[in-house]
């Protein structure tokens, strides 16, 4: 299964927003992107706390 994972930075911290839907984390970076600094990174490398998403419901 392909997993796609954003990792968004602030000043104060950052997390990592991973998810199976593409559309979970392109709506992770249009949402969160004006306020912290997105970047696309690879789901095993995350050294940061983890969200989970998963967009089965229809509500991405």
């Amino acid at each position: 299964m392909t997993r796609h994972a954003i990792r968004l930075n602030s000043v104060g911290g950052a997390v990592t927003v991973v998810s199976a839907e593409q559309a979970v984390t392109a709506l992770t970076v249009r949402y969160f992107g004006t306020w912290w600094h997105a970047t696309e990174t690879g789901p095993a490398k995350q050294k940061t706390p983890v969200v989970a998403a998963d967009g089965s419901d229809g509500h991405t």
